[in-house]
């Protein structure tokens, strides 16, 4: 089974209620104002730059593909650590070219749950997790 992490841009209790329920396996924020507040609402695994469970970006490093040098970096510290790739044009190729060099490590962002079956299958072997990037719980659940 693949992980499913939230991506928490801004504080949302019903996002993070909803996640606990569905078993999401961990939140991903810029903010460590919100750890606190996350773990007082229950047991989840957060990842944010200092109070975190794993930190940004020594653990966990997000970048942004939108060149083949971005493309290189990634594959560079997929070697070390999880990478979350956002990609900007084209979704699948950097994804594919990632894979082989580390798709154990690979996560990367979806909108929805037909992104998150997309990401999964990708070269039958499909990314490690998916983050979620959503303001509607009812898209956790799913």
């Amino acid at each position: 089974m693949k992980e499913v992490w939230l991506h928490l841009a801004s504080w949302d209790k019903k996002l993070v209620t909803e996640s606990l329920e569905a078993g999401v396996d961990a939140i991903i924020t810029a903010s460590d104002e919100f750890v606190p507040r996350i773990k007082e609402l229950g047991r989840m695994a957060v990842i944010a730059p200092a109070q975190g469970d794993r930190k940004i970006p020594d653990d966990v490093e997000m970048i942004i593909i939108t060149n083949k040098d971005d493309e290189k970096r990634a594959a560079e510290a997929l070697k070390s650590r999880i990478v979350v790739a956002r990609t900007t044009d084209w979704n699948i190729i950097p994804l594919e070219n990632l894979i082989p060099r580390g798709g154990e490590r690979l996560y990367t962002f979806v909108r929805n749950s037909s992104d998150a079956k997309l990401a999964a299958g990708i070269m039958e072997k499909g990314v490690a997790g998916v983050v979620l990037e959503t303001d509607d719980p009812a898209e956790i659940g799913k």
